[in-house]
């Protein structure tokens, strides 16, 4: 997929709380969070009609337009004919024909190997291999092997399975590596499967602007008759396709056409990327903050306008990032699991599938998939004591993380039990000024918070109050785990119903977390919610529906409608519509996570229960 870099004449490319309130307050779910610590060249333009603009409203993600063709503004279904998708010798054609990985390295061994191509990008080896190879017919290299009379070469050439989607300013050899390593972990034969390749596929000759409608009809028809989308992603943290408005469009391409969605990495930084999650599983959520497709840019204004006013009309930006993030979860977890079952039974690899078997239970617990987590952790506690020693720094995140996992199930006495352990020990361990103690302590103060026992409930304040003190000594105030302590103190005022102290609390932490995390961080939309639920009991309903609703539209996009933070946001919304008398409103919500809250967390979960109990007391209105 081509950059906006690219110069003049281009290769084609292929587009692209709980507790129940305090006091005299309402059933509010607000955020409880702990602490988790882990040891832790110009494009072919999409032009757009200066006479009249695409009706793109007519593009709908139902039934008919995945089992059919593409509509388009003029109501007119356009199909993309078999001459335009299979005349093979005429280079305007749009294909879907590619060729097997494996022959992507009989072509590198014939232009001189690895060592030849290790620092040429793919427009590189556009213009210094391929379009040479092509320049006298002016096809594209796969329909020059169609057509060949050599049957052994024309053979090479098959319907592909597999759509390859990424930046032309890559290093080739790493988007060919980032293959390489898609099949082996998919358990792919690279002789067998077929890759869509622009730089194989398309005519990299003379090549002309073609229509939006073009791409709305012809491309997508194309995508969906490949039926799988691979994405080359890296580096991990940033990966550089999502910045690119044309491979936002492939990703809305295989949305809407229902087509699987998947990404590859390159081996040398997704290993890295990975350590770096082993060192502090929460660092995922910097790279939720940090990716949005909205962000993204073209090199024509044309093509950014045309691209954005196509996703805003039908899917929305949300769902692209939550294809993104959806599909990057289960690379983590295919990852984690991929390395656990290769070195499960080695001894040399004893401590590392630990590490690795606690960032996969880690992820899973950050990603609320609650059930998954616990076995893993359990497991892993066990085998680092064995190992290790009940002292070590690496088994105690282990048992820090189990912690608030119970506690995040509701499992309260569990929970407690191994959190006074952690703390005890990380104290007479390493010191109650050493950043993991500070982690100890205020996921204990987090347990002691959701106690409705008053003197347990107190607790909290004082642990709360010292960890803060603590950490902005030995942190800094802007320090992300000092906000948390801070945002947490602020939560428990709520709770007891000091809420003239709470605001000015809950609007510094949020500010402070926009700047140093950014608005779309998980911790950020916490403290949104925080503030919005505190306007709600306030009554200022003006104030507090903007944040509640926007920080419910940022969790679905950035964590799923599934997850039990986008839950506790979905609540809160219903409340503030019931706390205005707007039933309409308020009960579909409530039944809506009422449903998804037995199914995530169970029907015995304390917030369950909560949720169950909003929904009572709103019956009770609707029948007077």
């Amino acid at each position: 997929m081509s950059t906006d870099i690219k110069k003049v004449p281009s290769p084609a490319r292929s587009v692209r709380t709980i507790r129940s309130a305090k006091k005299n307050t309402m059933d509010l779910l607000n955020d409880e969070f702990g602490n988790i610590a882990v040891t832790n060249e110009a494009k072919p333009r999409a032009t757009v009609s200066t006479t009249r603009e695409y009706d793109l409203t007519s593009i709908k993600l139902d039934k008919s337009f995945r089992d059919n063709l593409v509509s388009v503004g003029t109501n007119k279904t356009v199909a993309a004919s078999v001459d335009e998708e299979e005349n093979m010798s005429d280079p305007k054609t749009y294909s879907t024909k590619g060729f097997p990985l494996a022959f992507f390295h009989s072509l590198i061994g014939q232009w001189g190997g690895r060592e030849a191509l290790h620092n040429l990008t793919t427009t590189e080896v556009c213009v210094k291999f391929v379009k040479p190879l092509t320049e006298r017919s002016g096809l594209s290299l796969c329909a020059q092997y169609a057509v060949s009379p050599s049957s052994e070469d024309a053979s090479l050439v098959k319907h592909a399975s597999w759509f390859v989607s990424h930046a032309w300013l890559y290093k080739f050899m790493d988007v060919i590596d980032a293959l390489d390593e898609f099949c082996h972990n998919n358990n792919l034969d690279p002789a067998k499967e077929i890759f869509w390749f622009d730089l194989f596929s398309n005519s990299q000759h003379n090549i002309e602007s073609k229509t939006f409608e073009w791409w709305q009809t012809t491309f997508m028809n194309a995508v969906k008759k490949i039926g799988n989308v691979v994405m080359v992603l890296f580096p991990c943290h940033n990966p550089i396709p999502l910045t690119r408005c044309w491979c936002i469009f492939e990703i809305y391409a295989s949305s809407m056409t229902g087509s699987s969605f998947h990404v590859a990495t390159v081996p040398s930084d997704s290993g890295k990327f990975l350590e770096h999650l082993f060192s502090n599983i929460r660092e995922y959520n910097t790279l939720l903050a940090q990716v949005s497709c909205e962000k993204s840019t073209a090199y024509l204004a044309s093509d950014k306008d045309a691209i954005f006013a196509l996703v805003t009309s039908t899917v929305g930006f949300g769902a692209l990032d939550q294809r993104v993030f959806s599909t990057l979860s289960k690379w983590v977890v295919q990852t984690c699991e991929s390395w656990i079952n290769k070195y499960g039974g080695s001894k040399d690899f004893a401590l590392k599938v630990l590490s690795c078997q606690h960032a996969l239970g880690s992820f899973h617990s950050l990603q609320g998939r609650y059930g998954e987590a616990e076995p893993l952790l359990v497991y892993c506690l066990e085998r680092r004591k064995l190992h290790m020693g009940p002292k070590n720094l690496d088994t105690l995140a282990t048992l820090n993380e189990l912690g608030v996992l119970l506690n995040l199930q509701g499992k309260h006495d569990e929970s407690e039990k191994l959190l006074i352990q952690c703390m005890q020990i990380h104290k007479e361990a390493f010191g109650s000024k050493h950043p993991a103690t500070l982690t100890a302590m205020n996921n204990l103060a987090h347990l002691y918070k959701s106690s409705l026992v008053l003197e347990i409930f107190n607790k909290a304040e004082l642990l709360y109050s010292e960890c803060l003190k603590l950490r902005k000594h030995v942190l800094g105030e802007r320090h992300p785990e000092t906000l948390s302590t801070l945002n947490d103190l602020a939560h428990w005022l709520l709770l007891d119903g000091k809420l003239q102290k709470v605001k000015p609390l809950f609007v510094e932490v949020l500010d402070l977390r926009k700047q140093v995390l950014g608005i779309r961080h998980p911790d950020t939309l916490m403290s949104m919610n925080n503030l919005g639920v505190l306007y709600l009991q306030q009554a200022q309903y003006k104030k507090a529906e903007p944040l509640l609703v926007e920080c419910l539209q940022f969790r679905k996009r950035v964590l799923g409608s599934q997850h039990p933070d986008t839950l506790i946001s979905l609540n809160n919304l219903a409340l503030l519509y019931k706390a205005q008398s707007q039933y309409a409103k308020a009960q579909p919500l409530f039944v809506e996570v009422l449903a998804s809250s037995k199914q995530v967390l169970g029907e015995d979960h304390p917030k369950t229960q909560m949720i169950q109990r909003n929904i009572n007391s709103l019956n009770i209105y609707l029948k007077k």
